[in-house]
């Protein structure tokens, strides 16, 4: 491998990675921008997709949910087939395969086409996903890496705030078609890019050893869990039931078949090593909280305190465009100074003015509420840019199962927090609660469990 001599921060890189690092650091991003505005503009699009194809919103959710269900159960299984493929092929894959998904959402004829796309689009982001931070891992130095996650955080906050008034815009003058059509000539300029400049030396395994029956179990339990705490949190029923006991069943079975497989899908070695574990609960706490923001928000101050749509998108957005200018400087912070609890110091943070923004809502001070607001946004970043630098480094020989690990464990701690969102909201405008409070006192009070979600996390990442 070539390396430079005058420059010992990134011995471990051939030269042409290394002087390469900011562009495949823009491809990356890309591919993440792309995949996770199209999760939200489709969010936009639902009511006007729905009234096209006449049908109803219980069957047009599955536009969403079949792709969130197929993102997150192929995480696992793309991190794995990347130990043969190599990463940077199985990302340019996923690349054309999320564009082609993309274009064809946009022609289909039924609802039917338009879900069976979209899990062909699914695929192709899980591929992109499961590995964009073992690239941006392996091809800086360690002295870079938390900056390069700082910037990867910022992508995702400028996600945050464009999609959901870009997919508006789109809807209202072009129609919903255009909220695929838009990935296409970005799709274009991102894959024509990773040809010429995505090239990194990694390691392959020479054959494909696929844990193929791990799989198999990994995806059932998986639907099965999803699917559970979406019929949970829609009040409950025989599914529950069902989609429980399988989820418990398959992974009894999935456990004892990765602790006696020799090519596991899953190494549950990963979770005897507590500089992995620590960090990985603590996201999962985050984003069930940040998650329950999310849902709550709007609730809260558009049934509670009459506000117009466009104003609470607006608030939203404070939190957002903190994190976007927070997170370079919190990755420098942690690249300069190694601050090893700058993560616990960030999500507590997150958690004491969670509970701040509570009692400002609880007194009526929404100027005081709005700043609380964007302090949460600033923690959000001091803690997203270390805290996935901690993971990715705690195990550096494994980084394509850490990458797919932890992608997994996002979007489950997102998924169980819009669960536990949407359950909890339903008891608050419940009339049978027979405790005197009204919906708005209690979403306060879910606030206020939220800003404790977020100290759990702070305790759990805390490095004695």
């Amino acid at each position: 491998m070539e390396t430079s001599a005058e420059d010992p921060a990134h011995d471990k890189l051939s030269e042409t990675t290394y002087n390469n690092r900011y562009i495949i650091l823009a491809i990356v991003l890309t591919g993440t921008f792309m995949s996770l505005m199209n999760s939200n503009i489709v969010n936009v699009a639902l009511p006007n997709i729905t009234n096209y194809f006449n049908v109803s919103i219980a069957q047009s959710q599955w536009i969403v949910t079949s792709y969130f269900l197929t993102v997150t159960a192929m995480f696992l299984i793309f991190g794995k087939i990347s130990e043969y493929t190599g990463k940077t092929k199985l990302f340019i894959l996923g690349f054309v395969i999320f564009t082609l998904g993309a274009l064809f959402c946009g022609f289909s004829a039924s609802l039917d086409q338009l879900i069976f796309f979209r899990i062909l689009q699914a695929l192709g982001a899980s591929m992109v996903f499961s590995i964009s931070t073992a690239i941006i891992m392996d091809v800086f130095p360690d002295s870079e890496k938390g900056r390069a996650l700082g910037y990867q955080a910022s992508v995702i906050a400028i996600g945050l705030i464009i999609a959901p008034s870009l997919g508006g815009v789109i809807v209202d003058w072009l129609g919903w078609t255009y909220v695929f059509f838009v990935n296409i000539p970005i799709g274009i300029v991102g894959l024509v890019s990773a040809l010429k400049y995505l090239k990194i030396e990694e390691h392959k395994s020479e054959n494909l050893n696929m844990d193929w029956m791990g799989s198999s179990l990994f995806v059932v339990l998986m639907v099965a869990l999803i699917l559970f705490m979406g019929d949970l949190s829609n009040g409950g029923g025989v599914l529950t039931l069902i989609c429980g006991s399988i989820f418990v069943l398959s992974l009894f079975i999935f456990i004892l078949r990765e602790s006696n497989c020799k090519e596991p899908l899953l190494d549950l070695t990963i979770f005897k090593a507590k500089s992995f574990i620590k960090p990985a609960m603590g996201l999962i706490l985050f984003f069930i909280a940040s998650n329950m923001i999310n849902i709550i928000y709007p609730l809260y101050f558009e049934d509670v305190l009459d506000w117009r749509a466009t104003e609470v998108g607006l608030t939203m957005m404070i939190m957002a465009v903190a994190m976007f200018l927070i997170s370079p400087v919190s990755g420098w912070i942690y690249d300069k100074y190694k601050f090893r609890n700058l993560s616990s110091l960030g999500v507590l943070i997150t958690g004491l003015t969670t509970l701040l923004f509570a009692y400002m809502l609880l007194i009526g001070n929404i100027l005081g509420a709005m700043i609380s607001l964007a302090l949460i946004g600033v923690g959000c970043a001091l803690f997203m840019v270390p805290n996935n630098t901690d993971v990715m480094s705690s195990l550096p020989q494994k980084t394509n199962v850490l990458s797919s690990v932890t992608a997994t464990f996002r979007n489950f701690g997102a998924f169980l927090g819009v669960a536990l969102a949407t359950t909890l909201t339903s008891l608050s405008y419940s009339s049978h609660l027979g405790l005197g409070l009204s919906a708005g006192t209690m979403m306060v009070g879910i606030f206020f469990g939220i800003g404790g979600i977020y100290l759990v996390s702070a305790i759990v990442v805390y490095k004695s």
